[in-house]
């Protein structure tokens, strides 16, 4: 009679440690929601700067991230402290996030227009290529420093994808009425800003301190696992002794025996992309993290109505489901 072996993974995290990850994108965006969404309300219409110009100095601030990105992947792979590599960079930065971010929706109005357009580019420049930056990384990279086992490391993102849209919805929903029931002036803005910043402070740190690094000599030891990771910045990330990163786009799928897809954006171009460019290189396997709702099946709403915010998610899952690969669809919720 023929038989198996199975050998499961080694465990590195509970339940709560991995909850207590994925509240750092909380963090994150009450940061990057508010300030995408709200920023260009608040200077056109309250501060009344030149929406032109304003998108201007945004454009010429995106030109730092690239050396930023590059600069703090280095710095963290080359950090040794107590609280490990990446941890010290995601606490830290996000103090910076938070007196950056307060200061981007704290602007004078008795400066002149110049002394605005500077005050602005200055701290928008400081929090999005520097403090942001900083901290973001260095909570990506914490899911290769705190375990090993790839279970665990989906488990983590998943948690941190459910953390993300919660908290993108809640800030879309209620910034509005917020800034309005204080107000609905530059003091309005300034005290929802502070508000976000204490939440971000909060829950980064919680984050932060949910999770140990393994140390050195754990994450050096040999697995059976070997990992290839796509970046469009790789040469940021810090990786484990069985991972490898490539500069490229989610579409370069050669040699690989399964691809794990968790993205943000135009999601069924990219999900046919993904199902293209798998079949052409002849890739079988799809992991595809997606959200709950999308079959309509959300207790307490209408059965089999799926939400306007949820339909991307749906049509990108029904290229998946259609396109004769072998897949696992991942419902966060």
């Amino acid at each position: 009679m023929k038989g198996e072996i199975l050998m499961e993974e080694k465990t590195y995290l509970k339940w709560y440690n991995k909850v207590g990850y994925g509240t750092g994108d909380i963090a994150g965006n009450v940061v990057y929601a508010f300030l995408s969404s709200f920023v260009m309300i608040y200077l056109t219409n309250t501060v009344g700067l030149n929406s032109g110009i304003v998108g201007t100095l945004i454009a010429v601030s995106k030109l730092f991230d690239g050396v930023t990105d590059i600069f703090f992947g280095t710095m963290i792979d080359h950090t040794k402290s107590k609280m490990g590599k990446a941890r010290p960079w995601m606490f830290y930065g996000f103090f910076g996030c938070a007196v950056t971010l307060f200061g981007v929706f704290a602007i004078p109005t008795s400066l002149g227009k110049t002394a605005q357009y500077a005050w602005f580019f200055i701290a928008y420049t400081l929090l999005n290529a520097v403090f942001y930056t900083a901290n973001n990384i260095a909570y990506a990279a914490l899911t290769s420093l705190v375990t090993k086992n790839s279970k665990e490391r989906v488990q983590m993102g998943s948690f941190r994808f459910m953390f993300s849209f919660g908290t993108n919805l809640v800030i879309q929903s209620v910034t509005v009425g917020a800034v309005e029931m204080f107000g609905g002036g530059a003091v309005a803005w300034r005290t929802i800003a502070f508000i976000y910043c204490i939440i971000g402070v909060i829950t980064n740190t919680l984050a932060v301190f949910s999770v140990k690094e393994l140390s050195d000599e754990e994450l050096k030891d040999n697995t059976a696992y070997d990992i290839t990771l796509f970046s469009r910045h790789a040469e940021s990330l810090v990786l484990a002794s069985n991972e490898k990163a490539i500069n490229g786009s989610a579409t370069s799928s050669n040699d690989l025996d399964s691809v794990i897809v968790a993205l943000s954006g135009d999601l069924p171009k990219m999900a046919f992309e993904i199902v293209s460019s798998m079949k052409y290189n002849k890739v079988k396997r799809i992991i595809f993290v997606s959200s709950m709702g999308i079959y309509g099946e959300v207790a307490g709403e209408p059965k089999g109505i799926v939400a306007p915010i949820l339909k991307p998610y749906r049509k990108a899952a029904d290229i998946v489901e259609q396109s004769g690969l072998d897949y696992t669809i991942l419902r966060p919720g």
